[in-house]
């Protein structure tokens, strides 16, 4: 066949494929209706979700499940928010067209939705084949009870239900518990601090009021309220981001140290530091059990163990205190 014989049959071919691309446009536009679902098929298909991607200007976020839990890739795999997962999904699938806003790419940035501030949210069944969901998210509109979204492919942007907005900062995907004990069981709390007399804090039954164990002369114990709430305050443990071990030179100077018991034996050890370069305040967590028999609490300490050995965790300013008190802060002079 001779070369010029192929232009029309090019010719052909170019004009299918330009009709193909502007019917499935002129389809796409017609499914996207007021009070339609923005993915018609997306509830179907969360519990086979394992891979989410965000990307918001210069930040990137993978979100794995692996296992049956979801883990954040750039915070070297530890436990992701679940919560936060569920709802970011939940909320996509449910949402529906409220109406068409802007397709002039220039006006992008009034709704969010340009390339600097758009979050753009991909979620895969399989990574390595197309994603079964991808938008672009911009700003959340509580007075229109809305977020403006653009699907890809497409420059028309619009405003749909629900409050969608994302980040793609990885620190703010973490799980922030990394243990709590309840009140009821915790026996005694004891805190060596950076500086001052040690606390100790115990009692002999659930029943009983936590005891302050040496008083100084002059002085009283505060209302066993006060001790409540400071058990229940550290025995809550959280944080809002993870680093590795090495970062943080712990040592055996200017650390406090607090360790929380249960009547079960189960024993949290809690050594915190304060960052001098950066201000920042680390917490490196431990947990062991007094009956190694007992698979219940043997379990639970594997489990802190795992996540929690070779790293150390972000704490903000106020944990860091209460974990430093000292005892003369838990007594009143006569």
């Amino acid at each position: 066949m001779r070369l010029k014989s192929l232009h029309p049959l090019v010719y052909i071919v170019a004009g299918c494929l330009l009709l193909a691309a502007i019917v499935q446009a002129l389809s796409n536009q017609a499914s996207r209706k007021p009070d339609t679902l923005v993915f018609p098929t997306l509830a179907t298909d969360l519990n086979d979700i394992s891979h989410i991607t965000i990307v918001q200007d210069l930040e990137t976020l993978h979100l794995d499940r692996h296992k049956g839990r979801w883990l954040v890739r750039e915070r070297f795999n530890q436990p992701a928010n679940l919560s936060f997962i569920r709802s970011l999904m939940v909320n996509i699938s449910q949402s529906l067209y409220i109406e068409p806003r802007t397709s002039d790419s220039t006006k992008y940035h009034k709704l969010g939705l340009d390339n600097q501030k758009a979050a753009h949210v991909k979620a895969f069944i399989h990574e390595d084949q197309e994603p079964v969901m991808e938008l672009y998210i911009g700003n959340s509109m509580p007075a229109l009870q809305g977020t403006y979204i653009r699907l890809p492919n497409d420059p028309q942007s619009w405003l749909v239900t629900g409050d969608l907005r994302v980040l793609a900062t990885p620190s703010l995907w973490l799980e922030p518990q990394l243990a709590n004990l309840p009140l009821e069981e915790i026996r005694e709390l004891s805190i060596a601090p950076t500086e001052g007399f040690s606390v100790k804090l115990s009692r002999d039954t659930a029943d009983d009021e936590f005891i302050l164990n040496r008083i100084p002369k002059n002085h009283y114990a505060k209302d066993a309220i006060i001790y409540e709430d400071l058990i229940s305050y550290i025995a809550d443990i959280k944080s809002h981001d993870v680093a590795p071990e090495k970062r943080v030179h712990f040592g055996k100077y200017n650390i406090t140290t607090t360790t929380i018991s249960t009547f079960d034996g189960r024993i949290l050890t809690l050594r915190a530091k304060k960052d001098k370069q950066t201000n920042q305040f680390w917490l490196k967590i431990s947990a062991s059990t007094v009956d190694t028999n007992n698979e219940d609490t043997f379990d639970w300490a594997n489990q802190i163990n795992s996540r929690s050995q070779d790293w150390i965790y972000a704490i903000d300013e106020a944990y860091f205190n209460r974990l430093n008190s000292n005892r003369m802060e838990l007594v009143v002079g006569k």
